[in-house]
């Protein structure tokens, strides 16, 4: 039996995202799930553990559609895909991750219940 560790949910979701790590770009096939807390990435590359980094997520075609910008750290590559956790992001960015989370969600009255539990990133 697995514990779980994670203590916001993750959803499935085709949005796009930027991943900077020490300044250089690197495609980002697609983001396998994501939360509150930070997400799990399909990308090639194969990156240091710990590495600070920089998401951009894309919530939409338009070009005035909102963009969070997140900071992160990478915790954990394996076949899986890369972990990375979200460290910083700015409310208005907090308030667009938490209702891309929420209205995805199969629970949203569990999310609800992270977001007040938690209502920073840690």
């Amino acid at each position: 039996m697995t514990t779980e560790k994670r203590r916001f949910t993750r959803v499935a979701t085709q949005i796009k995202v930027i991943l900077t790590v020490s300044g250089e770009t690197l495609p980002v096939s697609a983001i396998e799930d994501i939360g509150v807390g930070g997400c799990r990435l399909r990308i090639q590359a194969q990156l240091p553990e710990e590495a600070d980094c920089r998401l951009e997520l894309q919530l939409g075609e338009e070009a005035a559609a909102p963009r969070v910008l997140l900071e992160g750290r990478l915790r954990r590559q394996g076949p899986g895909g890369t972990v990375v956790q979200f460290v910083a992001v700015d409310p208005r960015g907090l308030f667009h991750l938490q209702n891309l989370v929420r209205y995805n969600a199969p629970d949203a009255d569990r999310v609800e219940g992270e977001i007040k539990d938690h209502p920073g990133l840690k």
